[in-house]
């Protein structure tokens, strides 16, 4: 659409300027259509005229876009071709005469190209040979050949060659532009010998006198290397005497990892004959085992047995030829072999012969003699003893139950009776003892405490055994293993305890160190590692000696101690060297065996070191170590200070990277290469190398084969690089832009973790496909020289197809360089030595100049400036600085190594063309070469937001240097980040990373990660207490329970307290003051606070006086209570209420009367007084009669301490404590006072005295 609207527009625009000077030609239009490209330069343009000028010309003039001023093609022709992909514009000029008018539009060539591309697959068919498969992955191929190797096939439509011997081939694939590509494939297999000999089994029955029957298994020593059929197995099998015998076999198939094959082994009648096998596998390896030993003389054995109480004595012959003859020359009296075997003495055929005993004819202990003959006249002679086994049983210490346990039979027939005969006091049965009660199933098991045992047994068969064993003490062991600090005294150390055949029940610290922080006895039994509970760690624990109670779970009791001590150490640091990333640079760590690094200082340095002298480097320390890089090489001197003061001053010699060998080649083949790969340095952390591929359009490094990207901040791994090893790498069938890099690792500055070093060793390009790289002209004065750079197997072959569309063909042999060539366009085509052929069509009009091409200017490593060579030219290379100096005289400008801050500046290079002739002058290109620095990212980074929502620059996270023109990634995808800041608006809580990567040169790069940790903050504090109290009550504190958080309270009089809301508080004085609340979940911290105010409750009594007979009462304060501004309250009986400080009770009932005092208006106490009588008057006269009056002394109310009555000649009659009204007349032994006149003494409580005189009158 756009293209029609444009040809509107300047049909439009010719008209009005047109229209005067050239009406007298036709407003013509033009249409092109394109042909896209779909072979290498094919790309056609067809034009259509319509409405033309009669007898006018119409001339084409085509231009590859942006280039509107140089056309690569000016023809009348209605088409063109060989045109590559791409944008160009279209000018139709008529013209009749004088006159002229055009039109114009632009098309698109698209590159619809499937360049062939494919992969050799082989598979081993055998040792040697392998099927191979052509498998295209893009083109469309049309026939495939071989056409050098062992062997060759012509053109053939399949993919595939069958069984090809081993050797280097070159395969060549034809497609359907008529193009060839050759690719290199070398078939090669290792077969290694794999096959080992197994066990050798014999048949226990012969069928010949002269050789045994049996099996003999082979298997493979590696389980991914499969037994290789068919395998020769040539055996020498030989005796004692020297006699041999030879024989081969061939195992034609088999299992893949073993095979069992029949063998049929020479019989010497020795038991030390030998056989010798040499096995050859199908890829001719050769492996030969032996001599082996083997047994070839018959065997005898005699089994004795029990069924069902009878002895069966079992004769077992093997490597016998039947029948064979048995003969017992010697056995017990009684025996009697042809009663228990009808058969004896034979013939035996069978593989057993069997004697059992009867009721009647027993087999007796003793010694026997046996005789075996076989049919092979070989004599055996086979001595045994038979007897009465006595009981088996097992005594074994089970921690568990905390006991000896014994158990029989462990093999033989049941048991049926057990009796102790003898036993330590602690086994509590009465002697002798029958323990048969607890036989279960013919098993006897029971626990034993230590002591001698003799214990007598019978068992299903009737046979009797005397059993004496000693049963010992527990073997239970505990073991107290110290962990001594390193370091000073401050340092702390571990104990560790274990325990052997038993479980830890508890472990009480008992005595300890006067700095030990805990009270003691401290219990230790949470450090019992559970639940093997056999092993304690008790760490942190200062040095000194400990004394530790153990109890186990049986209930014993180890009490044990031990010292820690410290270990202060005054010899050298600890020191790592890892050679830094750079050439001369290193990394170091170092560490006191002591503890902490405290101060580290350099105090002497190689002239390279960037720092001022002394240089205290202490920020570098991590967890007290030092780790430091970035170092040159050299000595240096280096103070240190640790945690015990132990003050060092040590010189060290850092060697710096260096490359020790550096052999690394792109080895070109026909379609593929190989990688030859020779690198060490002096680094000594795991290196590894791979191989990547550049992806212009990614603008990023990928793995060859998959395309999977090393994306930013990533290192090389075998996902995005296929690994290298030292060596030949081979058949690599890929093109492009390739790069070898390894990566190492480094110390880093101020943390414990590795730093990668990523090194790019070496770059280069490979295209097997043969290419035309470039093309370029050479201004002489006659015809410019055309020179065509390409790249493939040397040498190649150069030469002209056509001319303007037209056929036109021009063989220039090996020569890249053009002469003689008019202005137009060419198809080149070139030849690789390979077969491979490329075309490719050039405009002679816009071929621009030679330049200056960089390869890998990295630091430290082997770079270099280059032009392409040509063995016609001459060069001359210089630095701006110095022109007189000339640097180099090729092609190449070698740095080796390269470093930015020596070779940075401009570079010339002049070119001398020595074409045959003259005119063609020199060339001079320039090169900048800038200056650099390495990447600094700063050091990692933690924050923790608590803020709903938080915008946050990043930086501000970072620690150490940094250069502020990296950038920020947010790896967690957050979406919140902008540039370097991070808002949090609509983000959910979380942690969050996030990388801060800048880039240097040569893939060189820096990162530090910041953690983010964005919390939900803590709601609001709002503390719930009563904020005036009175002294007695609960003090409650309360705050809102926040799941995940911790809580502390502090507070007046030491209060500390760990929950929301703490157990209510006494509410004393000492409680009153300011109560602060910390609150704290993840990292974020609230805080608040309140003022409580405790009010002490009013002390006081009640007095009760006696005023002129009526009872008093009185509230009296008590210390330190002030009852000044207090209010009081008084109630009774009846009603009665009062408010004075001192009520009368005259003509008030008895009864409780209380005193409610109020201080502040809040805090009231309240005081009751049982008060029994109101009416306080001394009686004078006492007439115990019962009639209701004056029967008692009654002197309720008056608080008495002791009551004393006296006779009127001073002898006390009567006295009584605590009184209050029993005195009715009676003595003070019960008995009746006579009438008379009485004197008495009251002492009240309140220190004062009455006396007085009463009357006694009973009336009697």
């Amino acid at each position: 659409m756009q293209s029609k609207n444009y040809l509107h527009i300047s049909l439009l625009f010719f008209l009005f300027v047109s229209s005067f000077s050239f009406a007298q030609l036709a407003d013509f239009s033009l249409l092109v259509n394109v042909q896209n490209e779909t072979c290498t330069g094919n790309g056609t343009l067809q034009f259509e005229l319509a409405n033309t000028t009669p007898n006018a010309t119409v001339t084409f003039s085509v231009y590859a876009l942006p280039n509107t001023t140089q056309p690569v093609v000016t023809t009348t022709q209605l088409s063109v071709t060989g045109l590559i992909a791409g944008a160009y514009q279209v000018v139709a000029l008529q013209t009749l005469g004088n006159a002229s008018n055009s039109q114009q539009t632009t098309v698109t060539v698209t590159d619809e190209r499937t360049i062939l591309s494919y992969q050799i697959l082989g598979q081993q068919v055998n040792c040697f040979n392998a099927d191979v498969t052509v498998d295209v992955t893009v083109g469309q191929p049309i026939s495939y050949e071989i056409i050098s190797g062992p062997v060759t096939y012509p053109p053939q439509p399949s993919n595939q060659f069958f069984n090809l011997p081993p050797g280097t081939y070159l395969f060549r694939v034809n497609d359907t532009c008529n193009d060839a590509i050759v690719q290199t494939y070398t078939v090669f297999y290792e077969n290694p010998p794999n096959v080992i000999v197994g066990s050798l089994v014999l048949d226990c029955q012969l069928n010949t006198c002269a050789l045994g029957a049996g099996t003999l298994t082979l298997l493979t020593n590696e389980s991914t290397l499969p037994l290789r059929y068919p395998l020769t197995l040539a055996f020498t099998a030989q005796a004692p005497n020297q006699s041999s015998i030879s024989w081969t076999q061939t195992v034609s198939s088999g299992g893949p990892l073993s095979v069992a094959i029949p063998v049929q082994m020479p019989l010497f009648n020795t038991s030390s004959s030998t056989y010798t096998v040499v096995i050859t596998d199908a890829c001719g390896n050769i492996r030969t085992f032996g001599p082996i030993n083997y047994n070839s003389q018959p065997t005898v054995s005699v089994s004795s047995f029990k069924d069902n109480c009878f002895r069966v004595l079992q004769v077992n012959p093997c490597l016998f030829l039947p029948p064979y003859t048995l003969n017992f020359t010697q056995a017990p009296p009684g025996f009697n072999p042809a009663q228990l075997s009808p058969q004896y003495p034979g013939p035996y055929n069978d593989s057993t012969v069997s004697f059992a005993a009867t009721l009647t004819t027993p087999i007796p202990n003793g010694n026997y003699t046996l005789q075996f003959t076989d049919g092979c006249n070989r004599t055996i002679t086979y001595s045994f003893t038979v007897n009465d086994p006595p009981m088996t049983y097992n005594l074994g210490y089970q921690p568990a139950l905390c006991s000896w346990v014994l158990s029989m039979p462990i093999n033989g027939d049941p048991v049926v009776s057990v009796i102790f005969t003898e036993a330590p006091p602690e086994y509590t049965q009465q002697l002798p003892f029958d323990a048969s009660g607890i036989i279960v199933g013919g098993v006897f098991e029971d626990e034993l405490p230590p002591g001698n045992y003799e214990i007598t047994v019978v068992d299903s068969c009737g046979i009797t055994s005397q059993l004496t064993m000693v049963v010992g003490a527990p073997p239970v062991e505990v073991e107290l293993v110290p962990g001594n600090p390193n370091g000073c005294v401050g340092n702390l150390g571990s104990v560790g305890i274990g325990i052997r055949f038993s479980q830890f029940q508890s472990i009480v610290m008992t005595e300890a160190p006067a700095n030990f922080t805990f009270p003691l006895p401290y219990d230790c039994t949470p450090f019992i590692v559970q639940p093997a509970a056999v092993y304690a760690f008790v760490q942190n624990l200062p040095v000194g000696t400990y004394t530790f109670t153990i109890t186990d779970v049986c209930g014993r009791v180890f009490v044990r101690s031990v010292t820690l001590v410290p270990q202060i150490n005054t010899n050298a640091l600890i020191k790592q060297e890892l050679t830094g990333c750079g050439f001369g640079f290193s990394s170091i760590a170092l560490r006191s065996l002591n503890g902490d690094l405290v101060s580290v200082q350099i105090t002497a340095a190689p002239p390279g070191y960037p720092q001022p002298l002394p240089h205290n480097v202490s920020a570098n320390l991590f967890n007290g170590r030092l780790y430091m890089n970035g170092l040159p090489a050299g000595s240096y001197t280096i103070a240190s200070v640790d945690v015990c003061n132990v003050q060092l001053e040590e010189d060290y010699t850092l060697v710096g990277y260096q490359v020790t060998q550096n052999t690394i080649d792109f080895i070109p083949n026909c379609g593929s290469f190989d990688v030859r790969l020779f690198f060490t340095d002096n680094n000594l952390s795991n290196h590894v190398f791979y191989l990547q591929k550049w992806n212009s359009a990614l603008g990023q490094w990928t793995h060859p084969g998959t395309g999977v990207p090393q994306v930013s901040g990533a290192i090389p791994n075998s996902s995005n690089g296929i690994p290298l090893f030292q060596g030949m790498n081979l058949n690599f069938a890929y093109t492009g832009q390739f790069r070898v890099v390894e990566v190492f690792y480094y110390f880093s500055n101020g943390n414990a973790s590795l730093t990668t070093c990523v090194t790019t060793l070496k770059e280069g390009s490979f295209f097997g496909d043969l290419r035309i790289i470039n093309a370029y002209s050479v201004p002489c004065a006659d015809t410019p020289r055309v020179v065509i750079v390409a790249q493939g197997a040397a040498p190649l072959y150069y030469s002209i197809t056509s001319f303007n569309g037209q056929p036109f063909t021009l063989v220039n042999g090996t020569s890249n360089i053009f002469t003689g060539l008019v202005p137009g366009v060419y198809n080149f085509r070139v030849q690789d030595e390979c077969g491979n052929i490329v075309n490719r069509l050039v405009n002679l009009g816009s071929l621009n100049p030679p330049a200056i091409t960089a390869n890998n200017l990295c630091e430290g490593q082997f770079g270099q400036l280059a032009v392409d060579d040509n063995a016609l030219f001459t060069y001359q290379w210089w630095n701006a600085n110095n022109p007189s100096q000339i640097l180099s005289t090729t092609a190449v400008l070698p740095f080796n190594p390269f470093f930015n801050a020596v070779h940075a500046g401009t570079y010339f290079v002049r070119i001398t063309y020595a074409f045959a002739g003259s005119g063609c002058p020199d060339q001079v290109l320039q090169y900048v070469i800038p200056p650099t620095t390495l990447p600094f990212a700063g050091d990692d980074g933690i924050v923790s937001l608590c803020s709903p929502t938080v915008t946050l620059d990043l930086f501000t996270v970072l620690s150490g240097n940094y250069q502020p023109f990296g950038i920020w990634t947010d790896i967690s995808g957050s979406g919140g980040l902008n540039g370097s800041v991070w808002s949090t608006q609509g983000l959910p809580f979380g942690s969050y990373t996030f990388e801060y990567r800048v880039d240097g040169l040569c893939n060189t790069f820096d990162t530090a990660t910041v953690v983010v940790q964005f919390f939900e903050p803590l709601p609001e504090l709002n503390i719930t207490a009563d904020l005036a109290l009175c002294a007695g009550s609960p003090l409650e504190l309360a705050a809102p329970t926040i799941p995940g958080a911790t809580y502390l309270w502090v507070g007046p009089n030491g209060f500390t307290a760990t929950s929301a809301n703490p157990p209510p508080l006494a509410a004393t004085p000492e409680a009153a003051g300011t109560y602060e609340l910390t609150v704290q979940r993840n990292s974020c911290v609230a805080t608040a606070s309140t003022t409580v105010e405790v009010t002490p409750l009013p002390v006081f009594s009640i007095v009760s006086t006696c005023v002129n007979g009526s009872v008093h009462l009185e509230v009296v304060p008590q210390s330190p209570s002030n009852l000044d501004n207090a209010s009081l309250a008084w109630s009774g009986p009846s009603g009665f209420q009062a408010n004075t400080s001192t009520v009368d009770l005259t003509g008030q009932p008895a009864g409780t009367y209380t005193a409610a005092v109020t201080v502040n208006g809040l805090c009231t106490t309240t005081v009751p007084l049982e008060v029994l009588n109101t009416f306080c008057a001394f009686p004078n006269v006492l007439t115990p009669n019962d009639d209701g009056n004056n029967d008692s002394f009654n002197l309720i109310g008056l608080d008495v301490d002791r009551f004393e009555v006296y006779n009127r000649w001073g002898r006390r009659v009567f006295a009584e404590r605590n009184y209050l009204n029993s005195w009715r007349g009676q003595n003070e032994n019960g008995g009746l006072l006579p009438d008379g006149v009485y004197y008495y003494l009251v002492f009240l409580r309140n220190g004062t005295e009455k006396q007085g005189w009463v009357l006694l009158t009973s009336g009697r």
